[in-house]
């Protein structure tokens, strides 16, 4: 992304939770907040994007209707799947770490994540860090400002460039307990990042992560990277975020990602694949909407 401009990535998830929110049933993931963060102008645009790709990968679901043609084009789109089902996985997860006691939640890579206006009574009992750059936060607070959202006493916001920044060096400069359990979020990151990165984020979050600490994230298969072995929608999906100046980078090999996490401390709890999304979220649904076929979920405990 540019250094002084806000992610278009992140206002894209955004949109994608929005829609799916105010449209699809049954919902897998409710963001009622994310909708309000968006201009008419970007809803717009994320909605011809949406179109253009179905009239592409699917111009028989295309029809006079407008209005029927955004909802299909939403549902089919290829992360509309991944972006709602990680919510859904990790702040189950994350409800569940609440009750044991946890009561710091990091949003690494926080994106417009609007969990600090929609869940109130969870909000009082955690303390919420939003780590992200500084123009993407910059400009998530100037929307949150004009959606007349109340920023919560104990939400904190640590600017990071992930080039220059860690996890750690973010959280620093907030009253981040490093002493004590916290809970991680890391959606929509990795694929940006090389491995190298990957590592050292890793590294960098379990040095902050006291026992009993969990991390949830998403990666790409590493599938994903040979085109001739990625679908054309999946390829399709790659060209789309190079063109906004945001490329794909890296993915793991499954069976690679267990050794990789216990080398930075970690435990693999569960790593949800396209098939076991599918059982999950998606038995019966009649929209088309389906799980991305490179997009996995993984589920971490420090050690």
């Amino acid at each position: 992304m540019e250094a002084d401009k806000a992610s278009t990535t992140a206002l894209g998830v955004a949109y994608l939770r929005a829609y799916h929110c105010e449209r699809h049933e049954p919902k897998i993931f409710s963001d009622t907040c994310a909708w309000q963060l968006l201009t008419e102008e970007e809803r717009r645009f994320f909605g011809d994007i949406l179109i253009t790709e179905l009239e592409k990968n699917g111009p028989e679901h295309v029809t006079d209707d407008p209005v029927a043609t955004l909802d299909r084009a939403a549902a089919r789109y290829p992360t509309t799947a991944l972006v709602v089902t990680r919510s859904a996985i990790s702040e189950q997860r994350l409800k569940e770490a609440i009750a044991r006691g946890v009561d710091q939640y990091v949003i690494v890579g926080a994106g417009m994540d609007t969990f600090a206006f929609r869940e109130p009574e969870l909000s009082e009992r955690v303390r919420i860090f939003e780590i992200d750059h500084p123009a993407t936060q910059a400009f998530k607070r100037q929307r949150a400002t004009e959606a007349r959202f109340e920023l919560p006493q104990h939400l904190y916001f640590a600017p990071a460039d992930f080039e220059q920044d860690s996890v750690a060096s973010a959280l620093a400069s907030t009253p981040f307990d490093a002493r004590r359990p916290s809970f991680f979020a890391w959606h929509g990151v990795t694929m940006y990042l090389t491995h190298d990165a990957i590592s050292a984020s890793l590294e960098s979050i379990r040095s902050v992560a006291a026992p009993g600490s969990e991390i949830v994230f998403d990666y790409w298969d590493a599938f994903a990277f040979d085109p001739a072995k990625r679908s054309k929608e999946t390829g399709d999906l790659f060209d789309l975020v190079a063109s906004f100046g945001e490329p794909f980078v890296s993915g793991f090999e499954p069976k690679d990602l267990p050794p990789e996490l216990a080398t930075r401390g970690f435990s693999l709890v569960e790593d949800v694949g396209p098939d076991e999304q599918a059982r999950r979220f998606f038995t019966g649904r009649k929209d088309g909407m389906r799980p991305l076929e490179i997009a996995r979920i993984a589920h971490a405990r420090v050690r």
